[in-house]
């Protein structure tokens, strides 16, 4: 059954739209292997979260073009925790320098939503 019709019946079976765009990505890959269910090498959500904060594995997912192949490893996740760390060191000593008196911004930047634009167009 293809997936796509079938989260939309559920949607609408809800009252609602799902989504106006699908956004694919790559695969979390494990020795090269691509993650899952069936083949016993995937690794839950709620083990990793007693492990690593959840911020750093957006980060660590985030970080590559969305349609990127991700190699999923303990090395990995700690460059990630260590180059977040960095970003959240950044802001800190911005925000202590500036204050928090910066609004943030109203709407997007129109060279961002053409960037955007144009990758959904593929």
């Amino acid at each position: 059954f293809p997936h796509h019709e079938n989260e939309i019946a559920q949607a609408k079976a809800y009252g609602d739209t799902f989504a106006n765009y699908w956004v694919h990505n790559g695969w979390v890959t494990l020795a090269g292997e691509k993650m899952s269910k069936s083949l016993g090498n995937s690794v839950l959500v709620s083990e990793m979260v007693k492990h690593w904060r959840p911020i750093v594995l957006r980060y660590y997912l985030g970080t590559p073009h969305y349609r990127s192949m991700i190699e999923y490893s303990e090395e990995a996740l700690r460059e990630a925790e260590s180059a977040f760390a960095r970003i959240e060191g950044f802001v800190q000593r911005v925000t202590e320098k500036v204050g928090e008196t910066v609004a943030p911004a109203a709407e997007v930047p129109p060279a961002f939503a053409e960037a955007m634009d144009e990758d959904l167009g593929v």
